[in-house]
């Protein structure tokens, strides 16, 4: 029999900068079709952040986003003086929308999605086919250094329908379990100014209703503990007649109640009629993009739909009548917004907070990425450099602290300045100025926020010895408190999902 060939897929996150609670689906799709269509030929590996000096392996599948890729570069060029026959192919959202910073220790690059593409690549290493001509052309989607013209081969990648992508591996090695999440969109169908999402997918693909429930009837089996899923879709209620059709076969499965969910929405679609079927899908947390208080900015982030600060706030009165938890992401520091502009955003977001019209804001500093408007614009202004010699470590310690390793706005704050992290509005609004704001605004916030988890906290327990008591005298109340008891282990990795 065959030796097995090690496969490493390397994560690179910077977990100062983001420190999810999930392991990225990016690696279960990929083990999942390796599995399928290489059979007993790989083993393959899971590591996240940097590799061990130690680590030895046939191949190296490493993927990472832009704020992250000095620590790939790092991590490429260490496996590769410690592996030096390895296969190295990088994928993720960099390498998709800045290919030629694909590194010469490293071998390929697949752009796009890799479910197809990958297995290719990775059989055609594995035969050991040296014929170049194949590589350019049966694989979309891939980037190497040709030496015999010395110059980059690019190939535009192929958007997958999801009927040719396997359901995705969510066990982790050894039987140890992450917490799972959904994907069942890829692309966004809006191309706000600061999101690259729809510049990397191009359009928008939807998995079908009859595969979401598949998965969640997959998900229920087994990961019997958990009762709070995150949909993490871009915007998972773009599609209606699609979410109807979850709901019915659901419905029929009898799998309506077994999760509740949280999912992003965009304001300018929220109504009445979504916030009934959401209701129905049993989703029980939203969030979406408020960004700004100020109708001129919010016209530069987000120039398609409806979006105002009327609508907004519409939004936020309506998901509150139906009861769910809603969450809002803003947007600072755009390019010529003021502090006027910004103070208006900040108390009208807070002033949102008290009322009990939503439970949580983040503050986000708005940050170039590769693949948006304001990458262009930073580009433009020599402040960013589509090159390995760039510090990428600037793009880092943008999002809310909250969303960080980081306990308090101040230790934040310390190292986004340590990163010297790319700030795009200091002629408007100088960049101190700005984080003077931040910090009053975030205790403010905090401060709220503190006081609304101690009282949903107190009718958390009231309820549970509610249930204990009635438990004793009723089987109703006994299955009750029963599932109280595995809500109330989920409910603080309930709170880090949503935030996510």
């Amino acid at each position: 029999m065959q030796d097995k060939k090690k496969l490493i897929f390397n994560y690179v996150i910077d977990k100062d900068d983001f420190n999810p609670n999930f392991r990225p689906l990016a690696f279960g799709y990929i083990k999942s079709s390796l599995e399928k269509a290489l059979p007993d030929m790989l083993n393959i590996k899971y590591l996240e952040g940097s590799i061990p000096e130690d680590e030895k392996a046939d191949f190296l599948l490493i993927s990472s986003l832009s704020p992250d890729w000095q620590n790939a570069l790092t991590n490429i060029r260490s496996f590769r003086a410690n592996n030096p026959s390895a296969a190295i192919i990088v994928g993720g959202q960099h390498i998709t929308q800045l290919p030629e910073t694909l590194p010469a220790e490293a071998d390929f690059g697949i752009l796009g999605e890799g479910e197809i593409s990958q297995v290719l690549l990775v059989k055609f290493i594995l035969e050991k086919n040296q014929d170049i001509d194949y590589l350019k052309t049966q694989i979309e989607g891939l980037v190497f250094f040709d030496k015999k013209v010395n110059e980059f081969y690019i190939s535009n990648p192929k958007r997958l329908d999801f009927t040719q992508i396997p359901q995705p591996d969510w066990l982790a090695e050894n039987g140890i379990k992450k917490t799972p999440y959904l994907l069942t969109s890829r692309g966004c169908p809006y191309n706000c100014t600061f999101c690259s999402s729809s510049n990397l997918w191009k359009k928008v693909s939807f998995q079908p209703a009859e595969s979401i429930a598949e998965d969640i009837s997959y998900l229920s089996k087994n990961f019997p503990k958990i009762t709070n899923i995150s949909i993490l879709d871009d915007l998972f209620v773009a599609d209606r007649k699609r979410l109807e059709k979850l709901y019915e076969i659901l419905k029929e499965k009898n799998l309506l109640k077994r999760f509740t969910y949280a999912c992003n929405v965009r304001a300018d679609l929220v109504d009445e009629e979504l916030c009934e079927l959401m209701k129905k899908l049993n989703i029980t947390y939203c969030s979406y993009g408020f960004e700004s208080g100020n109708d001129r900015i919010l016209k530069l982030l987000k120039p398609q739909g409806n979006c105002s600060v009327k609508t907004n706030i519409k939004a936020a009165k309506i998901l509150k009548k139906y009861g769910f938890n809603v969450n809002l992401s803003v947007v600072v520091g755009t390019p010529t917004e003021t502090k006027e502009e910004l103070l208006k955003t900040y108390n009208l977001t807070i002033d949102l907070l008290k009322k009990g019209l939503v439970n949580d804001v983040a503050y986000n500093i708005l940050t170039p990425m590769p693949g948006t408007h304001y990458w262009k614009v930073a580009l433009e202004n020599n402040i960013v450099e589509e090159s390995n010699d760039f510090q990428w470590k600037r793009l880092t310690i943008f999002a809310d602290f909250k969303h960080s390793s980081f306990d308090n706005f101040d230790d934040w704050l310390k190292e986004r300045k340590k990163r010297n992290s790319v700030y795009l509005n200091e002629k408007y609004l100088p960049e101190d100025e700005l984080y003077e704001i931040m910090s009053k605004y975030a205790k403010q916030r905090d401060k709220i926020f503190d006081r609304f988890n101690n009282k949903e906290n107190r009718k958390f327990k009231t309820k549970g010895l509610r249930y204990k008591i009635l438990s004793l005298f009723s089987k109703k109340y006994k299955e009750k408190y029963k599932k109280w008891k595995i809500s109330k282990l989920n409910k603080n990795v309930k709170i880090k999902e949503t935030e996510c």
